[in-house]
C-alpha cells in the first residue's frame, strides 16, 4: 500500500495555544510607558515654556518680569 501507517509511527505533537494574556500586558505596558513619556514632554514643554518667557523679559531689560504670588481670595 501507498500510504501504510508503520507500528513506529508518532504523531506529531500539538503546538500549544498561544496564551493571549502576555500579549495583552505587553500592550498595556507599552501604552503606559507610551502615557508616561507624553506627560513628561508635556511638563517639560510648559517648565522650558515658562523659563523661556522670562529669559525674553530679562533680555529686554525689564526689572519686574517674575510673577508676583497672591493669595487666592
Amino acid at each position: 500500500m501507498l500510504f501504510e501507517l508503520r507500528s513506529d509511527h508518532k504523531p506529531l505533537p500539538r503546538p500549544e495555544p498561544d496564551d493571549p494574556a502576555p500579549s495583552h500586558r505587553m500592550t498595556i505596558a507599552a501604552l503606559v510607558v507610551i502615557v508616561l513619556l507624553l506627560t513628561i514632554g508635556l511638563f517639560l514643554v510648559h517648565v522650558l515654556r515658562s523659563s523661556s518667557a522670562l529669559e525674553d523679559c530679562l533680555m529686554q531689560g525689564r526689572t519686574n518680569c517674575a510673577p508676583i504670588p497672591t493669595k487666592g481670595q
